[in-house]
């Protein structure tokens, strides 16, 4: 019902009339006053309209007021909190922003998720406000939202508040500002099916536990932080391979400069599988996070999935539906308070030996099975299960919920992460060939069984070509 009120709204943004979409929704607002997407999706288009005007076109109290309306009407949407505490921020009313946050975050504790990157941006918007009012940072009254800050900061760094609390309290907070730890970024890559997937989860074999298991076993992190300072950028299913996707882990300065980065990846590399490819590591700041990332690249083998056809140049056409700012709910498994709004790049055909093989997809985030769902609709395009408007109708109208399926995670590689400080090779080795799916019509499930098989191993191997040049060591010269 509520997505049937604003819809009218929602096509006026979609044709690129966001002042006419802010025009309606004020006006449902008054005729449907008891609705909480109404004022939130009201107040959502308003913050827009004098972002892009660089104007205050609606005054920032009114929009206060529709985010505070609408999380007054649905007091269990952690979303609505977030976005009310956010403009709380903005506007620095920072005890009503604090205030509500810590509501959120709470409400995250009671269904124990982890400090998200809600609060980690919020802890970073906060100390800006904090340093307009105080620029010193001492006044009695900004510490309390200081210390909260900080906690938000760590918590968002892979630590546990209480952890945050114990350093804080416990260790010498100057020997930490001045060097004892030190933060590094590394690279890897792993073969998806030997994995229970990339996060770690209790009684299963993941990619973040087997390195915690190594650095562990070679004596490098705090015994009492049980691994938990060792963050994963890009989360990936069981299955999906990756040929780059990065990390963060804190150890101690002495033991890094004694390390070297050459000695630390050889070290590291000796005691994992060959599974798992530990490439680089780099010293970064503090304050570095992983999960916020330039953008992430995406490839998939179609032609893995039984009957798959190359379609010929409309296959390009089909790609372009899925590049833009979108709300891809319709192409993704949503998880509570995860916003669905998703910036695609690009989207092209990927292409090895002169053939079509699948499709690379680029963004500056993906939601939890997005780039599997998208493969299945590009599939189900080229069977003739889905058309064009079937598609431009699960984007254009995401509040009418379709499901296209999911593809299988075989044929998916995470292909690279981008910082701004670590930035994705532009080398790349295109060597490697996959062997063309038969093309006899009468070709049984055995037969096609064996060329799967083959083609998975094919992308097993390079995989680890590509980790040939990606992970080469800095050379070291000695002194004569």
């Amino acid at each position: 019902m509520s997505e049937e009120i604003i819809k009218s709204a929602i096509e006026l943004f979609r044709d690129g009339d966001l002042e006419g979409a802010v025009k309606e929704l004020e006006e449902k607002t008054k005729s449907n006053s008891d609705v909480a997407m109404v004022h939130h999706t009201y107040a959502e288009f308003a913050n827009m309209l004098n972002t892009e005007q660089q104007d205050d076109i609606v005054p920032g109290g009114k929009i206060m007021m529709s985010y505070k309306k609408a999380m007054q009407l649905d007091e269990e949407n952690v979303e609505y909190i977030a976005d009310f505490a956010s403009f709380a921020l903005e506007c620095r009313r920072v005890p009503v922003a604090v205030k509500e946050f810590q509501r959120y975050a709470k409400k995250l504790e009671i269904e124990d998720i982890p400090v998200d990157d809600v609060l980690y941006q919020a802890s970073r918007n906060l100390v800006d406000a904090i340093e307009v009012m105080d620029p010193s940072r001492k006044a009695p009254t900004v510490q309390p939202w200081l210390k909260q800050a900080l906690q938000w900061a760590v918590g968002g760094l892979g630590f546990t508040e209480q952890e945050a609390i114990e350093v804080l309290q416990n260790q010498d907070l100057g020997g930490i500002l001045t060097g004892e730890d030190v933060r590094l970024a590394f690279r890897i890559g792993y073969i998806g099916d030997s994995f229970h997937g990339s996060q770690i989860q209790p009684d299963v074999k993941t990619v973040q536990g087997e390195l915690i298991r190594v650095f562990n076993q070679l004596n490098w992190l705090d015994s009492n932080q049980e691994g938990h300072n060792l963050v994963l950028s890009s989360r990936t299913d069981a299955g999906v391979n990756v040929r780059l996707n990065g990390g963060v882990v804190t150890i101690k300065r002495s033991l890094w400069e004694a390390l070297t980065p050459r000695k630390m990846v050889r070290a590291v590399d000796d005691h994992l599988s060959d599974q798992i490819a530990f490439l680089d590591v780099n010293e970064v700041e503090m304050d570095w996070n992983p999960r916020i990332a330039q953008y992430r690249i995406y490839r998939y083998r179609l032609e893995g999935i039984d009957a798959w056809k190359y379609p010929g140049e409309i296959f390009e056409d089909w790609l372009q539906l899925f590049v833009g700012t979108y709300d891809a709910r319709n192409f993704a498994k949503m998880e509570e308070g995860k916003n669905p709004i998703r910036k695609i790049y690009s989207c092209k055909p990927w292409v090895v030996g002169n053939r079509v093989v699948g499709f690379e997809i680029i963004g500056e985030a993906f939601l939890w099975n997005q780039v599997r769902r998208t493969a299945m609709a590009l599939y189900k395009l080229s069977i003739g299960e889905l058309t064009v408007e079937d598609i431009k109708n699960a984007i254009s109208n995401p509040l009418e919920p379709v499901d296209f399926g999911v593809a299988p995670p075989d044929w998916l590689i995470l292909w690279g992460v981008s910082w701004e400080k670590l930035q994705l090779p532009d080398e790349e080795n295109n060597d490697f060939t996959f062997t063309e799916v038969p093309s006899d019509k009468a070709i049984e499930r055995t037969m096609r069984n064996r060329w799967e098989n083959g083609a998975r191993l094919e992308m097993k191997s390079m995989l680890y070509h590509e980790w040939s040049y990606l992970g080469r060591l800095p050379i070291v010269k000695h002194k004569n």
